[in-house]
């Protein structure tokens, strides 16, 4: 007998590796999640009303609930995080999900940590098993943990003791890599000369640090002042991986008017004939309201004179610098046409 055939949509999903049954299942979890966490909110609100000082936020609350097996929270200092890991604790105590003694709440200093036993004492003194909370810094229950499985209460590294020797010790670490790896000097270098310089809030206006023949702005490692310290950052990256590039050469053909002067781009890359515009946008597609005159105009022209010359033209924005996928599509898109990059 022929084997049976199988529909269109099963080798659809097959070839592009979805488990219908799977995503069903997931959807399923979902749903039911959602439910559940709607349902705690209101049968809880008292007590993530009053287990910290101020009521949770949503966010707070979502985060107290969620008992996956884990659950990164990403927020800025004094935005809450402390209270979460507090409130979070109190939560699996009054939903008697764990233990007291099954709880570690980990800082890096000791001065977070006493903060952490405080907030703990004071929060949850009526929940049953919080007296059981293990509160300590990392390498406080790292030594525990070391000391327990061995018998020994392990020493710390003599550099770690005294004050300012760490900071020695890792230089002189950072300093044999270099020498024993090539690789890692380079990374290095990248890292502390490029991603380790501040580039400040996306649409405040930057103060500039360089002068130069009329050219006030931000100097880079290759000698040029750029208008921007986004600009220096790219102009850092292209540097450090020995990527030929000119700052605001003439554009090959002449766009100068009476009213306008000639058009030159903020980058190009002269082995690939590749032009590069580094445009202030946000998510939004606006650029900062300090900005002089229209620039996402300014943009569209940019766009379209290119389309209209043949000319190769590549585009980074401000929020792609933010999320960190600039210099990443920049690196793709040069490699892609052949560029070299050591």
């Amino acid at each position: 007998f022929p084997a049976p055939t199988r529909s269109t949509d099963f080798a659809i999903n097959k070839l592009l590796n979805r488990n219908p049954a799977l995503e069903e299942l997931r959807s399923d979890f979902k749903n039911h999640n959602d439910v559940f966490r709607v349902m705690q909110k209101k049968l809880l609100k008292s007590l993530f009303d009053s287990v910290e000082n101020n009521p949770l936020t949503e966010e707070q609350i979502n985060a107290c609930i969620c008992m996956d097996s884990s659950v990164q929270i990403v927020a800025a200092a004094g935005s809450g995080k402390t209270s979460t890991m507090v409130a979070k604790a109190g939560y699996a105590l009054h939903q008697k999900l764990v233990n007291g003694s099954q709880i570690l709440l980990l800082a890096f200093n000791t001065n977070a940590v006493q903060e952490l036993k405080d907030r703990v004492k004071a929060r949850l003194v009526n929940f049953e098993g919080a007296d059981e909370i293990r509160v300590d810094t990392f390498h406080g229950f790292g030594l525990h943990v070391i000391a327990t499985a061995s018998g020994e209460k392990p020493s710390l590294a003599p550099w770690l003791v005294q004050s300012g020797q760490d900071v020695e010790m890792i230089g002189k670490i950072i300093k044999d890599l270099s020498d024993r790896n090539p690789k890692f000097h380079i990374d290095w270098n990248i890292f502390r000369l490029v991603y380790g310089r501040d580039i400040g809030r996306r649409g405040a206006a930057s103060e500039p640090d360089a002068y130069e023949n009329g050219r006030r702005g931000h100097r880079t490692a290759n000698g040029d002042i750029v208008k921007s310290k986004e600009e220096r950052l790219i102009a850092d990256w292209l540097f450090y991986h020995n990527v030929p590039y000119v700052y605001e050469r003439d554009y090959e053909h002449k766009t100068a008017t009476e009213t306008h002067r000639q058009y030159q781009p903020d980058f190009y890359y002269p082995d690939i004939q590749l032009y590069h515009e580094h445009f202030a946008f946000g998510a939004d597609g606006k650029a900062p309201d300090h900005f002089d005159g229209d620039y996402v105009e300014g943009a569209k022209w940019k766009r379209s004179l290119h389309a209209e010359m043949s000319t190769a033209l590549f585009e980074t924005t401000s929020h792609q610098i933010s999320t960190g996928a600039a210099l990443s599509n920049l690196e793709s898109e040069l490699r892609k046409r052949g560029q070299t990059i050591r």
